[in-house]
């Protein structure tokens, strides 16, 4: 007889198939189906056997806290982590206070992260953490800069239901290769660029301290090399790699990583406006509601209120970063945005709240539910 766990997640899939579940209705179930999966996680991790040569990197935090070992998701349609918010530890807050740098009482706006500059309009906190750790935004010639496209390949391939605390995710050379080079590769070149942007994910820290998951830590490093990634590893070796995302980065909108990974070889503005156009239509309560007499389950609003306008300031700021300089053009900067894989432009002269003229770009399920134009359900936690 199978596991409890893994006859209990059996169930949820075939009544998934069993109600043939459309891609509006794959995210609530998803979402429905973390306790599940991180229940089977834990068995599954008891065989897991891992024999890794960790590198001399100090660890990171003022606590000690033990990695759960974990192996990478393997959906094509992973859920992009939200990461919504990171607490400063209260002694580094009360400094900041005494200093002026921020007004006592003030509350962080959703999706800001502390010691990140303040910025108007739409945000993506999963950009915004990878720029200001020093990860380059734009790469010379095709494609977006290795270094981003790992730190994004480390949130994607870490389990929904296991990100919750910091994780050693171990991936095989073949894993990281379809990822990052999925229009194939050339060994020789290809897995030496490979592992030294895996060893500088080692310098690319946050100064703390911060509280995350109640554990002081004083640098913050979001994702690092722990072990593996030899010179000459073959594609079934294994690379071991530290994941440790905000508190809130379980949920967030579904997206298609192969679709992702072509458009990280191809182009980093349409890389990052992938992301991007996914992640700021994802609000639950807003765009995410609760659908009448479903049990719960969440879908996409039919309200074209309640979704972002993208100025075109706002489009150059996330498909580029907040700190490029170059000389782009508008045609350029429209180009990061235009035929993006299952994303749709409903309109290009919509207007924000404060009368600015921009972009409604949402995801294709979104919009197809705007079209239909049933009437949204507010959520309810």
């Amino acid at each position: 007889m199978g596991k409890p766990h893994e006859s209990k997640l059996t169930g949820y899939l075939t009544e998934a198939l069993a109600k043939s579940l459309t891609e509006e209705g794959r995210q609530s179930f998803l979402e429905e189906r973390e306790l599940v999966e991180a229940e089977t996680q834990r068995e599954r991790l008891e065989v897991l056997q891992i024999q890794t040569r960790p590198l001399d990197a100090p660890e990171v935090g003022e606590e000690a806290q033990t990695p759960h070992e974990v192996r990478p998701e393997s959906r094509l349609d992973p859920i992009l982590p939200a990461m919504v918010t990171v607490q400063e530890h209260p002694a580094r807050e009360a400094g900041r206070l005494a200093f002026g740098g921020i007004v006592e009482g003030r509350e962080l706006p959703p999706a800001q992260l502390p010691l990140l500059p303040a910025a108007e309009g739409p945000r993506v906190p999963l950009l915004e953490l990878s720029d200001w750790r020093g990860i380059p935004t734009m790469a010379r010639g095709r494609g977006a800069p290795l270094d981003l496209r790992l730190a994004v390949a480390a949130c994607l391939l870490m389990p929904h239901a296991s990100r919750a605390s910091r994780g050693r995710l171990t991936v095989t050379v073949r894993e990281l290769r379809d990822f990052l080079f999925p229009n194939g590769w050339e060994r020789r070149r290809d897995w030496p660029r490979t592992r030294d942007a895996l060893y500088r994910a080692n310098n690319y820290v946050i100064p703390g301290p911060f509280l995350l998951g109640g554990r002081v830590v004083r640098d913050w490093l979001p994702f690092k090399l722990w072990g593996g990634a030899s010179e000459d590893a073959r594609l079934e070796d294994l690379v071991v790699i530290e994941v440790q995302l905000p508190p809130g980065s379980a949920h967030g909108p579904v997206i298609d990583r192969r679709e992702l990974a072509r458009l990280g070889v191809h182009s980093a503005p349409r890389f990052r406006s992938y992301i991007a156009a996914h992640s700021v239509s994802w609000r639950p309560g807003r765009t995410r509601v609760v659908v009448p007499r479903s049990g719960g389950r969440r879908a996409w609003s039919a309200d074209a209120t309640s979704y972002p306008i993208l100025t075109a300031k706002d489009r150059r700021r996330l498909a580029f970063g907040d700190d490029d300089k170059g000389h782009r053009t508008r045609a350029q900067q429209d180009a990061a945005w235009e035929d993006l894989p299952g994303v749709e432009i409903l309109t290009r002269q919509a207007a924000n709240p404060d009368g600015q003229g921009g972009w409604l770009i949402v995801p294709e399920e979104a919009a197809a539910a705007i079209r239909k134009g049933e009437p949204p359900r507010e959520e309810t936690e």
